[in-house]
């Protein structure tokens, strides 16, 4: 389809919006309830436009492109109406800005800034709310502070559509409508997973990560990596002041697109500082007895010696290398690499073939390589039932449980196969509850028929 957005002649794909064709012109609408594949509520009404043939402004994160569109996106009507919407929520807004967390990175505060706004005319309802709704502060990693709370409804939305949880919701008391977040006393008898995706997505202060008092925007950098917990494969930024990993946030990877767990956000990072870290090579003093601390060129070296002295005497086969289970992939493969040309052995291993032995020997029989087949989108995006036979992924990889719950709420089909009452249990189509020790009849059984 073709149109003009500020006058530029655009391409845009049928069923595309206003906000995703200006995009990909290079013009960007402000938005602030939009999350892309997740909210498009329109519930803001920061990333409204002008559309030629129309006496109201249109919402471009729902709007759809049609043939011949004309679209104005910083007219004179656009800009005094998106200066109204920041007016409103400001009036609403506790506008602390020194002392919030996010200050520096409240997008909020970037968008009054952009339109210079500082102040408002209008009177809010405010100090209600904060009478209805006190600051909810019990949980161990979050905090939901409703006098910053703008009601983009992203938190809801990522709670329920994103992570397919659904333990943050619209509530009524009466006269308003509330965000009912998990974080008060009561929190571990809720839903709550605790993974932090709806502080991530939160535009402003009002939903945070408890980390966030110890930085703030301009003090950090972030270094992209791979969460070490469990073989899903998120990708994160680590968030890094004064060289040390205060926090993380989670990035737009294959495997998680910006989903992270519990684990992963706050189970992954702290031992890198633990004041029981060793943090230098020791090597022991033989006529004390005693460790004394080392240069990595000494420690290396030494290490290197020992290894070569005992290949050299005893054979290659004397050595082994084991790799942890937690590394990337890229530092198992050097690993390996070490023991079969510096070792001279195939003596290499890791613990994920032992505990999955059977899991890796049949797939490799079968399949021919002992190792996953299909990506995740696979299975979550692209299925139309799920077959889950003997696997609790909302507990083993919580990222992909999220996925799962997201594609039944879409429609997928589930059939899980387990004694156990797993939670995906209570969102399947069908529970086959098998008798414990009866895998191998249910198997043999489906391939039968």
């Amino acid at each position: 389809m073709r149109l003009t957005i500020d006058g530029r002649n655009v391409e845009a794909a049928e069923g595309m919006t206003i906000l995703a064709a200006a995009k990909t012109a290079g013009i960007e609408i402000p938005t602030l309830c939009y999350l892309e594949g997740i909210s498009d509520i329109g519930a803001c009404r920061l990333c409204v436009v002008e559309v030629e043939g129309k006496n109201e402004l249109a919402t471009a994160c729902n709007t759809k492109v049609k043939e011949g569109m004309v679209v104005q996106t910083a007219s004179q009507k656009v800009i005094d109406a998106r200066k109204t919407v920041l007016k409103l929520l400001l009036s609403n807004h506790n506008i602390d800005c020194f002392n919030c967390e996010k200050n520096g990175d409240c997008q909020l505060q970037k968008y009054c800034n952009e339109y210079d706004i500082d102040t408002t005319p209008y009177i809010g309802s405010r100090s209600l709310l904060e009478c209805d709704v006190p600051k909810k502060d019990a949980h161990p990693f979050l905090s939901y502070d409703p006098s910053k709370c703008i009601y983009c409804q992203r938190c809801v939305q990522t709670c329920r559509v994103a992570t397919g949880r659904r333990a943050i919701k619209l509530r009524r008391t009466g006269k308003y409508t509330i965000i009912d977040a998990p974080f008060g006393e009561d929190w571990e008898e809720t839903r709550c997973e605790s993974c932090g995706n709806c502080a991530q997505a939160c535009p402003t202060g009002a939903l945070t990560i408890k980390r966030r008092k110890n930085y703030r925007a301009w003090e950090v950098k972030r270094v992209r990596t791979t969460c070490p917990h469990c073989a899903t494969g998120c990708q994160y930024d680590l968030i890094v002041k004064d060289n040390k990993i205060v926090d993380v946030e989670g990035a737009d990877g294959p495997s998680n697109h910006n989903m992270v767990c519990v684990k992963g956000r706050s189970g992954s990072f702290d031992f890198v500082d633990h004041p029981d870290r060793v943090r230098h090579p020791l090597i022991k003093n033989k006529e004390t007895g005693e460790f004394e601390q080392a240069t990595w060129e000494e420690a290396l070296d030494y290490v290197a010696k020992k290894f070569t002295e005992l290949r050299d005497t005893y054979g290659g086969d004397s050595l082994a290398g084991f790799a942890c289970a937690r590394s990337a992939n890229e530092d198992i493969y050097m690993l390996q690499k070490m023991v079969r040309t510096a070792f001279h052995t195939n003596n290499t291993d890791n613990c994920a073939r032992v505990c999955h032995a059977p899991t890796v020997a049949g797939l490799a029989t079968t399949l021919g390589s002992g190792a996953m087949t299909n990506t995740i989108e696979d299975i979550t995006q692209k299925s139309d039932l799920i077959l889950l036979v003997g696997s609790n992924p909302e507990h083993a990889h919580p990222v992909l449980g999220m996925q799962i719950r997201r594609a039944v709420h879409k429609g997928t089909k589930l059939i899980v196969v387990d004694p156990r009452d797993i939670d995906l249990a209570h969102a399947a189509d069908v529970h086959l509850k098998l008798t414990p020790g009866t895998n191998v009849a249910f198997a043999n059984g489906m391939m039968n028929i």
